[in-house]
């Protein structure tokens, strides 16, 4: 439906220390808040844990799975913002 190009960065060595360096002050503060069933980019699981989870509910009788992908809503969101930018309803921001 929308098409995003978004320019290719590829981090420097210094980048990914300085990356690295935030993930390790940062992860402690805010992985206790995330949901127990999240699984992405978490420390000590896997997309393998989360589909063994998904298997386990399937089991006990639940009958749906969502997958959310929050980087492609984000972009759709930034473009749709852009070209709702001159209406004169848009008051936010």
């Amino acid at each position: 439906m929308f098409e995003i190009s978004l320019l290719l960065g590829i981090p420097t060595v210094m980048d990914r220390v300085i990356q690295q360096a935030i993930v390790q002050v940062l992860t402690p503060v805010f992985d206790p808040g995330f949901s127990p069933n999240s699984f992405g980019y978490r420390p000590g699981r896997s997309a393998h844990d989360g589909v063994c989870q998904v298997k386990q509910l399937i089991n006990r009788g639940l009958h749906y799975a969502v997958d959310v992908d929050l980087s492609k809503f984000f972009g759709w969101f930034l473009l749709l913002q852009n070209q709702t930018s001159h209406l004169p309803w848009r008051s936010y921001g």
